[in-house]
């Protein structure tokens, strides 16, 4: 398993290796550590980012039986507890083209994590 740090220093150092790749192919782009945005001339966009998985990494467990019931029950609530991890984070992919905004799965997780995988699947996206 790596943290969050540890995988926005290697995704930062991937960024700043494919940068001048990118700076020919996108009219402005915008690095900051494990994050970039990339802005084509017709103002589309498409941003990566490392950030803490919130959904995986706060438990919160039903405080009634409704509650219970409309969130699963007994099945989906140890799938919940399985799921919770304090550690963590994801890629965050996002897209935007003429006003449309799109999620991407992007592959790339705490307990997924391979920066080789990462680097090759980054130079085919952007």
């Amino acid at each position: 398993m790596i943290s969050l740090e540890e995988a926005s220093n290697e995704i930062s150092e991937i960024i700043t290796r494919l940068l001048p790749g990118l700076e020919k192919k996108y009219f402005k782009v915008e690095h900051h550590g494990a994050s970039v945005r990339c802005i084509n001339e017709n103002g589309d966009t498409i941003e990566l980012r490392a950030i803490p998985d919130h959904a995986r990494n706060s438990l919160s467990a039903p405080m009634s039986s409704g509650e219970y019931q409309s969130q699963g029950g007994h099945k989906e609530l140890i799938n919940k507890i399985d799921r919770h991890n304090s550690d963590a984070w994801k890629i965050d992919l996002k897209k935007t083209t003429s006003g449309s905004h799109y999620e991407i799965h992007f592959p790339g997780c705490e307990s997924d994590w391979d920066s080789a995988r990462f680097e090759k699947e980054f130079s085919q996206t952007f």
